[in-house]
């Protein structure tokens, strides 16, 4: 089973990111009150960007 956390480290190694960046991100987004849609197009963006 994969965890919460070996998610974020999985994605900060392939963006070279950071793992708790990455968390501290994800919780802002939730308290900003963001909706899913939103969240699913910003990560759609950034990997493009990135890949």
């Amino acid at each position: 089973m994969t965890t919460a956390l070996s998610r974020f480290k999985d994605r900060a190694a392939r963006t070279g990111g950071n793992d708790q960046t990455l968390m501290n991100e994800a919780l802002r987004q939730f308290v900003a009150g963001q909706t899913l849609a939103d969240v699913v197009r910003d990560t759609i963006r950034n990997e493009l960007r990135h890949g």
